[in-house]
């Protein structure tokens, strides 16, 4: 089976409020298959991703941010 495109957004910057869609950029890729794997990689699926606020303080250098 041919590997798929995979659409994926990519923050460009970090906002400092809300949001926009010009804070994101939009590629394109062909998905990864098992075939196209080099030694000692994996591929994996991921079932859930949680995108919490605490990771903007991570992103951002603050220490305190809870």
């Amino acid at each position: 089976m041919a590997p798929s495109n995979t659409s994926i957004k990519l923050v460009r910057n970090i906002p400092s409020g809300s949001p926009t869609l010009k804070d994101f950029k939009v590629e394109s890729i062909d998905a990864p298959t098992k075939s196209s794997l080099k030694p000692n990689q994996v591929l994996i699926r991921t079932l859930y991703l949680s995108c919490d606020p605490y990771f903007r303080g991570r992103l951002t250098g603050t220490r305190d941010s809870y």
